[in-house]
């Protein structure tokens, strides 16, 4: 949760707070567009202690919760929205291994009867079509469809070079096996468990009433299809408050309700308590790309600069510069710590191993391809230049020693010299000092209307990324070149031709170091 750091609103709360307060009050319908860092906790907050009526607080994760309950007087209660759901579907299922147990391939391959099917320029065999099955279920879990369709079926690795006709008859065929394997997890006598996404399906699907007169849902811009479908249907107040640039998570479901959400109501948090005006200047660089026309304001008394700094956190666009900053740090005789653990580039890279040995491998980064070799040519493709740094990483150090130096990061962050992490774990937290890696791509056009939507959500990861930043903010020459361009560019803040490989040589020397200009 956004913390009101000190200074402005600290302890007072600003007009553009009071505002949503009022509005809150009339009881209609609201959402709140808050910007990185403008205290939105606190406005959550003066608004349940501005009234007597029921409230429930929504979060995406227990920890949120249970600190906003500490927080929150006690006519709100705070909850997770799968606690809500996993309280009432628990009575159908009652064991809590068919509720939240987890499905995996192998699984799912000995209960449904697949068969390997060949396309032109794609082989698929049991295994692969049951990871799809599984990737299927779960976008249509996280919809708000009452049924499965092939719509529903993700766009993995090479599936993007089938012919629409290919991908028609493979998507109708997947989609019949995710409805045989729903039908199984929705059956109380059946062992296959539903999980976490099963049961909040189940309770959507359920068009549950909320018991409460007024429901503040948090970080709403993160909010998926199911989710939303169940508030609109309230005849509790809604007050929907996020961060519509702030919207990461379209790959794995969510939708930006910020956006497409009509309220009754509608209004802004503009002030930022995280960093000063340096900081809010680049980031309105960014906003203005994306067509907004509200400005973010930096803390007067907060004197954050841009430039050269020893950072508390270092965070990276891709997970192979993750990779590449782990090295770096560890050459450094530093002590890393990965935030969110190194699960995710441990997955990675034994997906690169399993294609080495020529096998098939199942994660969405690598689906379909037949080896390695396969995968590196891809990569010198337009639609695979983000692997290029991956590929080089691989070439220049090897599958081994890479696994072998994530394994050597710091297991406690408090033993640590310094934070390593992507944007998507960063979001929601805040440190002293940042520096910004390389990979960042930023677009800044005249015109906002000449940004796809590839370059949108290029832009708002950077936005998440630089705001991050109390006190000081390393950033690339080429990425500040941009942000601080007086006339928009069009250009890209690395270079599409190579500039993704990592050698030997850029991991020792890290990140440019020069000094931003002032």
């Amino acid at each position: 949760m956004d913390g009101s750091g000190g200074g402005i609103g600290a302890k007072q709360v600003t007009a553009e707070q009071e505002r949503g307060v009022e509005l809150f009050s009339t009881e209609q319908s609201l959402k709140i567009n808050a910007f990185a860092g403008t205290g939105k906790t606190t406005t959550l907050r003066v608004m349940a202690e501005s009234t007597s009526r029921r409230g429930l607080y929504l979060a995406f994760n227990r920890s949120v919760a249970d600190y906003a309950s500490r927080l929150f007087p006690k006519n709100v209660e705070c909850r997770t929205i799968h606690s809500l759901a996993y309280r009432q579907v628990h009575s159908r299922y009652r064991s809590d291994e068919k509720m939240i147990g987890a499905l995996n391939r192998n699984q799912v391959a000995g209960l449904l009867p697949f068969k390997e099917l060949s396309f032109s320029s794609v082989n698929l065999n049991e295994k692969q079509l049951a990871s799809l099955t599984l990737a299927t279920l779960k976008v249509f879990m996280h919809s708000s469809t009452k049924e499965i369709k092939p719509a529903h079926m993700p766009e993995w690795g090479v599936l993007s070079k089938l012919s629409q006709g290919e991908r028609k008859s493979l998507a109708t065929k997947v989609a019949q096996h995710a409805n045989q394997l729903w039908q199984l997890m929705c059956d109380p006598k059946d062992k296959t468990p539903l999980g976490h996404d099963g049961y909040l399906k189940q309770w959507a699907l359920s068009q549950p009433t909320l018991d409460t007169d007024f429901v503040l849902l948090d970080e709403a811009q993160d909010s998926n299809p199911v989710m939303l479908d169940v508030l609109a249907k309230q005849k509790a107040q809604v007050i929907y408050v996020g961060d519509r640039h702030q919207q990461i998570y379209q790959w794995r479901g969510a939708v930006n309700a910020m956006e497409q959400v009509e309220t009754d109501q509608s209004t802004y948090l503009t002030q930022s308590f995280r960093f000063g005006a340096t900081v809010a200047e680049v980031a309105n660089r960014i906003l203005t790309s994306l067509g907004e026309t509200q400005l973010l304001r930096g803390n007067p008394i907060v004197p954050t600069r841009i430039g050269e700094n020893t950072p508390n956190a270092i965070i990276s666009r891709t997970n192979a510069m993750l990779v590449a900053m782990v090295l770096r740090e560890l050459q450094k005789n530093g002590r890393p710590f990965v935030e969110g653990g190194t699960q995710d580039l441990l997955r990675l890279l034994e997906g690169v191993r399993t294609l080495q040995r020529g096998q098939k491998c199942d994660q969405p980064e690598f689906f379909g391809f037949k080896n390695w070799q396969e995968f590196v040519q891809f990569s010198k493709s337009d639609e695979g230049q983000e692997w290029r740094m991956l590929v080089g990483l691989v070439e220049d150090y090897t599958v081994d020693h890479l696994i072998g130096t994530l394994n050597r990061v710091v297991q406690n962050v408090r033993e640590s010299s310094v934070v390593l992490s992507t944007t998507h774990k960063a979001k929601g937290r805040e440190w002293d000092h940042v520096e910004l890696t390389d990979d960042f791509k930023v677009k800044v056009p005249a015109d906002p209307n000449d940004l796809k939507d590839y370059d949108r959500e290029e832009n708002r990861i950077a936005y998440v990324a630089l705001t991050r930043a109390k006190l000081s903010l390393q950033v690339p020459e080429e990425l500040l070149k941009i942000l601080q361009e007086s006339e928009p560019e069009k250009k890209e803040s690395s270079d599409d031709s190579g500039a993704r490989k990592i050698s030997k040589k850029r991991v020792a020397a890290g990140s440019s170091k020069k000094k931003a200009p002032k």
